[in-house]
C-alpha cells in the first residue's frame, strides 16, 4: 500500500521525534501526526519524516527555522 505524501508549511512546537506524534503549528491551527517513524532529512528550512500512513514535507518559514539539534 503506498503512503499519502504530503507537503505541508508551518513550525513544530517541540522537537520531531521518532516514537512521538509530531506536533506541528500551522496557520490555520495545530495538526498531531501518528508516531514518527523515522526523519530521514533535515536542513534549516525542511524536514522530511514518515509516519505509519503518511510521508510529510514540513517547510519551515525562515522565521521559524530549526536546527538538526532540535530534532531528536
Amino acid at each position: 500500500m503506498a503512503k499519502i505524501s504530503r507537503i505541508i508549511s508551518g513550525s513544530p512546537v517541540r522537537p520531531i521525534a521518532v516514537g512521538e506524534p509530531a506536533l506541528i503549528h500551522e496557520g490555520n491551527g495545530l495538526r498531531r501526526t501518528t508516531p514518527v517513524l523515522n526523519v530521514r532529512r533535515v536542513s534549516p528550512g525542511e524536514v522530511r519524516f514518515e509516519t505509519k500512513n503518511t510521508q510529510y514535507v514540513l517547510k519551515i518559514s525562515p522565521a521559524n527555522r530549526i536546527t538538526k539539534e532540535q530534532i531528536t
